[in-house]
C-alpha cells in the first residue's frame, strides 16, 4: 500500500490499478499469442509452448502461403507452385519495405482540418489553428505542441524502420518519467505548476533498477567542499563518490544501492516514520537493488515515486506506457535504457551567461546572490586581483554533469 492510501490512488485518473509487471508479461504475451492464432497468423499448436525469442518457420505466413499453393497444385506442378509463391513474397516484401523505408509519414504535408464533426480530436484540432491564426504562429510552434504526448521525442523513436517476418522477443517496455527538479516551497494560495518529465527512457522487462538509478542526473552529486585554491581532480573528492548512499521507492518497497563500500540504508528513517503512522502508509518492504529487474517490480502507471540520494535530496519519476515488445523494438538489452526525450538545460555562467560552471560561490559580497554557479574566467576576474583574493567569499569546486 505504501503511498497509495495516503493519495487515495484508486480514485486519482492519472493512475491505473496497481500491476504485477511479471504477472502482466504473462497474460499479454498469452493473449496477443490467442489472437494471432484467430487470425491465422501462426499456427494453434504453437501457441502453447511457444517461448523462443525468434519465430519458427511454421509460423511464417510466408511459408504457411507457399505451402498453400503446392497443396492446391495452382499452377499444374508443385515445384512450379512453390516457386512462383517465392517470386510473388519476394515482390510483396521488396516493395512493403521499399514504400515504409523510402516514403515515411513525415514526408506527407499536413493538408487541412476536419470542421464541422462532432469528434473531440477534431474539435480540438480546430481549437488550435484558431488559437494559432489569431496569435500569428504557426501550428506547430504554438503552445499547444508541448500538450501533444510526443512532442519534443527524438526522431529515432518516431521513425522506426518497417520488419518483416520476424517475431518480437517476449518482453515488456515501458517509459520512465524522470521529472524537472523543483526546490521551491508553496504557501496556501501560491500558484503551483505541474510537474513536467525532463528526461524519458524506455526500458526491458530485462533492465536491472542499477541501470536505470544511474539514469537519475543532479548536480548535487558533483559539488564538492574543496576550496577554490586547492586540487580537485580527484573523483574522490565529490559527493557522489563520498555519499554514495541512495534508493528507489517504488510502491511499498525501499530499493538500496550498495554498490559503494560506504553505502548506508538512508532510507531507515523513513521507514520508522512509516511504520509509526502504519495505518496511512501501511506495511513497507525494503531490498536491495542487486538483481533486481523492471519485471520484478509492482507499480502503478502514471504515479509519482521517489528517488531521493544526498541524504534528503529528491527526484520524482513515473511509469508509464506498458506493452509488449514489437518487430520494431530494439532487443539489445544493453541500449537500454535509451533516451526518448530531453528537454533539459545546461547550466551556465551567472555572470557570462555562455560558459559551463566549475565554482559554486557562496556568500561573496561583490555578488547579489548568496549563492552562484560561475566560470573560472568570471570567477577569477571577479574575485581575485594580481592572483590574491578580492572580498570576502567561499568558492568550491564544481563539475558540470551534462
Amino acid at each position: 500500500m505504501a503511498m497509495d492510501a495516503h493519495f487515495d490512488a484508486d480514485n486519482l485518473k492519472f493512475c491505473s490499478p496497481v500491476i504485477n509487471v511479471k504477472q502482466f508479461l504473462e497474460d499479454a504475451y498469452e493473449e496477443q499469442r490467442s489472437m494471432e492464432a484467430k487470425l491465422g497468423l501462426i499456427s494453434v499448436k504453437n501457441t502453447e509452448n511457444d517461448e523462443a525469442e525468434g519465430s519458427s518457420e511454421d509460423d511464417d505466413v510466408r511459408n504457411r502461403f507457399k505451402e498453400f499453393l503446392k497443396n492446391k497444385n495452382v499452377y499444374g506442378d508443385q515445384e512450379e507452385s512453390v516457386t512462383a509463391a517465392e517470386q510473388v513474397i519476394e515482390r510483396i516484401d521488396r516493395g512493403t519495405e521499399q514504400m515504409f523505408n523510402s516514403t515515411p509519414l513525415t514526408d506527407y504535408p499536413f493538408t487541412g482540418y476536419v470542421h464541422n464533426t462532432e469528434f473531440a480530436v477534431h474539435k480540438e484540432q480546430e481549437h488550435r489553428r484558431e488559437y494559432a491564426e489569431k496569435h500569428n504562429r504557426k501550428f506547430l510552434n504554438s503552445v499547444f505542441r508541448r500538450r501533444l504526448k510526443y512532442a519534443f521525442y527524438e526522431p529515432s523513436e518516431l521513425e522506426r524502420d518497417y520488419c518483416l517476418g520476424k517475431r518480437p522477443m517476449k518482453d515488456i517496455l515501458v517509459t520512465v518519467h524522470i521529472m524537472r527538479p523543483s526546490n521551491k516551497w508553496h504557501s496556501k494560495g501560491d500558484r503551483v505548476r505541474p510537474v513536467k518529465a525532463e528526461y524519458k527512457y524506455v526500458v526491458r522487462g530485462e533492465t536491472t533498477l542499477h541501470e536505470l538509478r544511474d539514469k537519475f542526473i543532479c548536480s548535487a552529486d558533483f559539488c564538492t567542499m574543496v576550496p577554490d585554491h586547492e586540487d580537485a581532480t580527484e573523483s574522490s573528492v565529490y559527493h557522489v563518490e563520498q555519499y554514495p548512499s541512495n534508493f528507489l521507492f517504488i510502491h511499498d518497497t525501499f530499493y538500496l544501492d550498495m554498490r559503494k563500500p560506504n553505502a548506508k540504508d538512508i532510507a531507515q528513517v523513513v521507514r520508522e516514520f512509516m511504520h509509526r503512522n502504519k495505518p496511512e502508509f501501511g506495511v513497507t518492504h525494503v531490498a536491495d537493488m542487486e538483481g533486481v529487474k523492471i519485471k520484478d517490480l509492482v507499480f502503478r502507471l502514471g504515479f509519482p515515486y521517489n528517488y531521493t540520494h544526498q541524504g534528503s535530496c529528491e527526484h520524482l519519476f513515473q511509469f508509464t506506457d506498458l506493452r509488449l515488445m514489437n518487430a520494431q523494438d530494439e532487443e539489445r538489452i544493453f541500449d537500454y535504457p535509451f533516451k526518448v526525450f530531453d528537454i533539459s538545460k545546461i547550466p551556465k555562467c551567472a555572470a557570462c551567461k555562455m560558459n559551463t560552471p566549475a565554482f559554486v560561490v557562496q556568500n561573496s559580497d561583490r555578488l547579489p546572490d548568496t549563492l552562484m554557479l560561475m566560470c573560472n574566467v568570471c570567477f577569477k576576474t571577479f574575485h581575485y586581483e594580481n592572483d590574491k583574493p578580492v572580498g570576502k567569499f567561499n568558492a568550491y569546486h564544481y563539475f558540470c554533469p551534462q
